[in-house]
């Protein structure tokens, strides 16, 4: 029997479709394979998040001259045998300075994420500034076209960078949508955090003024009751107690005079890294710095030489910013503007341990890393 051919009629619609499918699938398929084959390694990665090293290399290079500037008083040679030296611990710059860097962009890539992850956004104006960045380092600068520089000496195209600049953007808005409200620094939350944050960087101080003119038998007897025996200037020592030197101010500080337990119940409080000029005269603020301890006595004279400042460090006391008397309160308006970077930095690190790190990072050394002053986008977002 002769087997008969039918004859195929046209395509139909279905038959097209699923070739048009398979293409499709075929495309998307080989771009990805593509895409995978090209792409920048990995460096680090979180929350299903991936930092690769394109963006890196950039990051690190700009965070290099970043933290030049910040210790430029350590005035470290940009250089192999600069960055070799070491300091007063025996480690060398290069060194500590990688690990600073490396931990650094960890720490932003981190918040970045959890930016994302807990659904915050970014605002139109910080898109809009992106933008402006871009558009900024698009146009000539000395004769040199910024992209095609950051691709030659860090291989980084367009795209990474404007990717670091977005991750910097959105560790600042991070840092905004969670301690913008000051009411939240005071939180159950940061409660323990908040705690070591007051214990580290302040101070808490009682102080005596007594004029000349109440006579060279009351001074004696007061600087007895604090030193042993009569005091010379900028003396120090720690002979009484806490309870014992408020008991002498109530007595001897002049009506007036200065700043006395009547006026601040539970003495002065003073933030470390605080400018307080104009807050107090030069003197006094030296006597508070020579009394760099709890316990110690600091007599320091006045500008015009007619009386004695006597001042105590007190031990500090258990969260006097959220004491219920306002003149003990007055002390921490600023809190949250000083603690509210440690928190948030603090709440970073205790994420460090869930990132993946791969072997890509343990190959960069800052002595090697370019210094990326010109088009930094981390200068830009800051």
């Amino acid at each position: 029997m002769t087997e008969q051919k039918q004859a195929r009629g046209p395509l139909s619609r279905r038959g097209l479709l699923a070739i048009i499918a398979i293409a499709l699938v075929v495309a998307i398929l080989l771009t990805s394979l593509i895409l995978a084959l090209t792409a920048s390694p990995t460096v680090y990665g979180f929350g299903g998040a991936s930092l690769r090293e394109d963006a890196f290399s950039y990051w690190f290079s700009c965070l290099k001259y970043e933290y030049l500037v910040h210790y430029r008083d350590l005035d470290i040679e940009d250089t192999a045998a600069g960055w070799a030296k070491t300091d007063e611990d025996g480690r060398t710059y290069g060194d500590r300075f990688t690990e600073m860097i490396s931990k650094e962009i960890r720490m932003r890539f981190i918040a970045a994420s959890l930016f994302d992850s807990q659904g915050y956004r970014l605002t139109s104006a910080d898109y809009d500034a992106l933008d402006a960045l871009i558009t900024d380092f698009e146009s000539e600068s000395y004769g040199e076209i910024p992209f095609d520089v950051l691709k030659e000496d860090y291989g980084v195209k367009k795209k990474a960078v404007k990717q670091v600049a977005l991750y910097e953007q959105k560790y600042e808005a991070f840092y905004r949508a969670l301690f913008s409200d000051a009411e939240a620094i005071y939180s159950e939350s940061y409660r323990d955090a908040l705690s070591e944050f007051y214990k580290s960087n302040y101070g808490r101080y009682n102080m005596i003024y007594v004029k000349d003119t109440v006579g060279e038998e009351h001074i004696a007897a007061l600087e007895n009751a604090l030193f042993g025996g009569v005091a010379s200037d900028r003396a120090v020592a720690s002979i009484v107690t806490e309870e014992r030197f408020t008991e002498l101010e109530k007595e001897y500080s002049a009506e007036g005079e200065g700043i006395t337990s009547g006026k601040h119940p539970n003495g002065i409080y003073l933030y470390a890294y605080k400018n307080y000029e104009g807050f107090f005269t030069e003197e006094l603020f030296s006597a508070f710095r020579l009394a760099d301890e709890a316990g110690k006595v600091a007599k320091v004279r006045d500008a015009d030489g007619k009386g004695s400042y006597y001042v105590m460090r007190y031990a500090l006391d258990d969260a006097p910013y959220l004491s219920e008397d306002e003149r003990v309160r007055a002390w921490f308006d600023e809190l949250p503007s000083f603690a509210g970077m440690y928190l948030y930095r603090s709440l970073l690190e205790k994420e460090l341990h869930k990132i993946e790190t791969t072997e890509v990072a343990e190959g960069y050394r800052v002595a090697d890393a370019y210094t990326c002053k010109d088009y930094n986008a981390v200068r830009w977002s800051h």
